[in-house]
């Protein structure tokens, strides 16, 4: 039986000008987003594409550097089996977060494991990191976690079935994420539910956040959604007749 093994590699190369990042930041109209270029600021990539609303910018401009690999980081065959299927996110500190198998990984910047958290079920779920340092995944044993910075958890919440949807975190801290129970969920920093949203399909798409909304798409019935982020009321939602895992928010929104 052939072994195989499984690599974590990791090439610093940061995404945009800061051309590019000051049109992001003049669109930026809502209480919550001062804290997400305070984040950009710091040159963390604290979930998925970056921010809450998935531009995929940086602050850093990257047009000297050669992209040369700076270290790797072997997981070998986790113990719970599975493969990468998470992207890394990386907090102020410049530490990394990676879930593989039924494994949520934090390594260092210089490439050393600093700690591992096992779960019940596959990480599908690409990680999300709070201003505190506090790491926020899904995974498909049905629960969503909070772990601290040094990986211990603060708590988990059940969301019934699978968790595939990538978090986003505004700027008071509030967590929003998807799962296959075709329930969209908003929950307070502390783990409590602040509102729930009964979309009718699963939701696999990792939600993106602007000008006061939530954006997200369900799996088959192929809609997106725009709710109220305070309560989670429904402004629209519209066919877009193609499958989508995630919501990317342009300056138009």
């Amino acid at each position: 039986m052939s072994v195989k093994i499984f690599v974590f590699g990791l090439v610093v190369i940061l995404f945009a000008s800061p051309l590019l990042l000051g049109a992001f930041e003049q669109t930026a109209n809502f209480a919550g987003e001062n804290n997400m270029k305070a984040l950009k600021a710091t040159g963390s990539w604290p979930m998925f594409r970056g921010d809450a609303r998935h531009t995929g910018l940086n602050s850093y401009d990257t047009s000297n550097n050669k992209g040369g690999l700076l270290w790797k980081y072997h997981i070998g065959r986790p113990a719970s089996g599975g493969i990468v299927k998470t992207s890394p996110v990386v907090d102020g500190n410049g530490n990394i977060y990676v879930g593989v198998g039924k494994t949520m990984y934090s390594v260092s910047s210089d490439g050393n494991l600093r700690w591992k958290f096992e779960v019940q079920g596959d990480i599908e779920s690409s990680a999300a990191v709070g201003t505190d340092g506090n790491i926020y995944f899904g995974a498909k044993d049905g629960n969503f976690y909070s772990l601290t910075p040094d990986g211990k958890l603060r708590w988990k919440f059940n969301a019934n079935t699978w968790i595939r949807s990538s978090p986003v975190i505004d700027g008071s801290g509030d967590i929003y994420f998807g799962s296959d129970d075709y329930y969209f969920y908003a929950l307070h920093p502390d783990g409590t539910l602040k509102w729930k949203f009964y979309a009718g399909d699963a939701i696999a798409s990792s939600p993106a956040i602007g000008n006061g909304y939530v954006y997200f798409t369900t799996d088959f019935t192929r809609e997106i959604y725009s709710l109220y982020i305070n309560n989670g009321t429904m402004k629209w939602k519209d066919s877009i007749g193609f499958y989508n895992v995630s919501c990317k928010l342009l300056y138009m929104l």
